[in-house]
C-alpha cells in the first residue's frame, strides 16, 4: 500500500511538472510569434507613417540604435519626426527568425530590410541589409524594441540563410 501512495504522488508531481514545461512551451511559441508579428506590424507602421515615426513608436524607453555607420543612439533622444512623410524614401523589413528567453520577457529577430529612394526623375535607388532586434517584454505585455542593429549587404537571398537549416 505505502508503494502505490508513492506511486500516487509520484504521478501526480509528474503530471503537474509535465503539463508546466508544456505550458512552458506553448508561452514561449506564443511569445514568439507575438515578436515576429510586432516586428511585421513595425515594418508596415514605417510605410505608412515613416521609418523615424515608426521606430519611435515601437521603442523601449531605453532603445539604443547601432546604426551600421555612426555611433550607437539612445533614441528617446531622437526627436520625433512631425513632418509629412517623405514619399520617396522607404524602408521595408521581414523577420525571418527569431527565438524567446525561456522567461518570456526577452527576444530577437532576425532578418532582412530594402532602403528605397527616389531621386526627382524617380529613378529608385535601393540597399539590402540584414537586421537584428533585440526585444523587451513590457508591463503591459506589449513587446518593444531595445537594441536594433543592422548592416549593408548585396540584395539578400535565401541562400543567404541556409545556415538556418
Amino acid at each position: 500500500m505505502k508503494i502505490q501512495n508513492h506511486l500516487v504522488t509520484f504521478s501526480i508531481i509528474l503530471t503537474i511538472v509535465i503539463f508546466f514545461n508544456c505550458q512552458e512551451t506553448r508561452d514561449m511559441n506564443s511569445e514568439l510569434k507575438t515578436i515576429m508579428d510586432t516586428d511585421k506590424a513595425f515594418s508596415d507602421y514605417a510605410q505608412k507613417y515613416g521609418i523615424t515615426d515608426a521606430f519611435s513608436e515601437f521603442a523601449d524607453s531605453n532603445a539604443i540604435k547601432l546604426p551600421s555607420k555612426g555611433h550607437p543612439v539612445k533614441w528617446k533622444n531622437v526627436p520625433k519626426n512631425n513632418k509629412p512623410m517623405n514619399k520617396n524614401v522607404s524602408m521595408v523589413w521581414e523577420p525571418l527568425m527569431g527565438e524567446i528567453s525561456q522567461s518570456c520577457d526577452l527576444g530577437y529577430t532576425l532578418g532582412k530590410w530594402v532602403f528605397t529612394q527616389k531621386d526627382s526623375t524617380g529613378y529608385e535607388q535601393k540597399s539590402y541589409g540584414y537586421y537584428v532586434s533585440i526585444w523587451k517584454k513590457q508591463n503591459d505585455d506589449t513587446w518593444k524594441w531595445i537594441i536594433d542593429l543592422g548592416n549593408e549587404s548585396d540584395e539578400p537571398t535565401t541562400e543567404d540563410f541556409k545556415f538556418l537549416e
